[in-house]
Order: C-alpha cells, then sequence, then structure tokens
C-alpha cells in the first residue's frame, strides 16, 4: 500500500506504524488516517493521544469505525479529550460504521 500511494503521490511522505510506539517527532505531521483500527487496540485512547502529539496544529485525523468494542459516544468523547475538535461526521453503513474529521487547533 505504501509503495503504490509513494508512487501515485511522490510528492507526499507516507509513514505506517505501530501507532502505540510511533517514533515520529511532537507535531511534524500533517495528517493521519485509519481505516476501521481503533477498535483493535485495547489503549485506544492512547493511540489517539498520540495522533494528537504529532500532528501539526491544524493538522486533520481522518478515521472510520465500526461500531465494536466502544460505542460512538465513548470513541467521541476520548477522542475530544485528547484536545482533538470534531469537524465532521459521516455514516455509510447507518448506526454501524462511521468516518470522522477531527482537527488539532491552532493553540496561541
Amino acid at each position: 500500500m505504501k509503495t503504490w500511494a509513494q508512487k501515485k503521490y511522490p510528492a507526499l511522505e507516507f509513514k505506517i506504524g505501530n501507532v502505540l510506539n510511533f517514533d515520529q517527532a511532537d507535531q511534524s505531521v500533517d495528517a493521519v488516517f485509519m481505516s476501521g483500527i481503533l477498535h483493535h487496540i485495547p489503549q485506544w485512547r492512547q493511540a489517539v493521544k498520540v495522533v494528537y502529539r504529532v500532528l501539526k496544529p491544524g493538522g486533520v485525523f481522518l478515521f472510520e469505525e465500526p461500531r465494536y468494542q466502544f460505542t460512538f459516544k465513548e470513541l467521541e468523547a476520548g477522542t475530544e479529550e485528547s484536545g482533538l475538535i470534531r469537524l465532521e461526521k459521516r455514516t455509510w453503513i447507518p448506526f454501524y460504521t462511521y468516518s470522522y474529521l477531527w482537527l488539532k487547533p491552532n493553540l496561541p
């Protein structure tokens, strides 16, 4: 996947790794994308904190998750606790899978 993406978008840098052990500098990435990953991570709240740490101010976190291992209220509350601001929530399987777009605010 990374090779395909890197070939298609050579101006962008792609990284793949374990979010709980993500060796990336603080505030160094513009965007983080996850698809159906958080519900596999027992410490998913910690994973979201790592995402917050590596995002630049103004960076975005886009993920989709099925309703599995947590409720959507729990997922949204845990993500808000990290400091991210929800910009958008969409569904493609109502009441089962949602896509979210979150923003790391520009703090003074």
